[in-house]
């Protein structure tokens, strides 16, 4: 955040723009995503959870909707309302938060949530870029949560042995016997992912913002541009009215 300012109804938080919508846009568009584009951006997620689980940060709230794309492309992790602070390796955060197709399972029991729970979360999103939907998704709650605790992981027969490897691992619903960040990074699913390019950013993104000369994509060559100019047109601002403008 750059800096914010308030008006008597609203609080603004002054962010970078981040023109390329959000990964639940684009996964909404394709359906699935490639596994070579579904490793790019789980492997961006893993570095900025990585992050600030260094800073004793947990996050809570990891889904497509909260991955931002920025305009070369990369992923920005956005939405901190249900991070918590102060969360060291032993230590575990009480509230019942989150989205209901991504919470682990320990979260169902009520005994408080700690570090692992954003890698299961890692594991729900990246299962819903392979697959396209949430592991155990369905609209009925109570049949959601009851296989989120007990229900085995149906992993489809296309995604690669190393992707299903990585995914009962991610998802283990033992939060003692998840995989760590560390061994994520070092498992096979990565082996040919260089860890220090993708953090210097010398890896070109799936998607791509930009024509051939480098200029960003704009109006009717460019649906990201034109999807966020829509939700514009819907944002009305009472402190900003026609009748309260200079």
């Amino acid at each position: 955040m750059h800096y914010s300012f308030q008006t008597p109804d609203n609080l603004y938080m002054i962010l970078d723009y981040c023109s390329g919508c959000d990964l639940a846009y684009h996964l909404n568009k394709k359906q699935i995503f490639e596994e070579d584009e579904a490793k790019f951006f789980i492997a961006q997620i893993i570095l900025a959870i990585e992050y600030i689980h260094s800073l004793d940060v947990i996050y809570r709230d990891l889904k497509p909707e909260n991955i931002l794309i920025d305009k070369d492309g990369n992923c920005r992790l956005a939405d901190f309302g249900l991070a918590k602070e102060n969360i060291g390796e032993k230590d575990f955060a009480k509230s019942f938060c989150g989205s209901p197709a991504y919470l682990p399972p320990e979260m169902l029991y009520s005994k408080g949530v700690s570090k692992a729970a954003d890698i299961y979360q890692i594991g729900a999103v990246l299962y819903e870029f392979l697959v396209g939907f949430p592991p155990y998704y369905t609209e009925n709650i109570k049949e959601l949560y009851n296989s989120i605790r007990s229900a085995r992981l149906q992993v489809p027969k296309y995604i690669s042995k190393e992707g299903k490897d990585l995914l009962n691992q991610l998802l283990n619903k033992r939060p003692d016997k998840r995989i760590t960040i560390d061994r994520v990074k070092q498992h096979e699913f990565f082996k040919d992912l260089d860890w220090d390019k993708l953090i210097s950013k010398e890896i070109k993104p799936p998607i791509h913002l930009h024509n051939d000369e480098g200029q960003e994509l704009e109006g009717e060559n460019n649906e990201e541009y034109l999807f966020l100019k829509q939700q514009e047109s819907k944002f009305v601002d009472r402190d900003y009215t026609h009748e309260n403008q200079l």
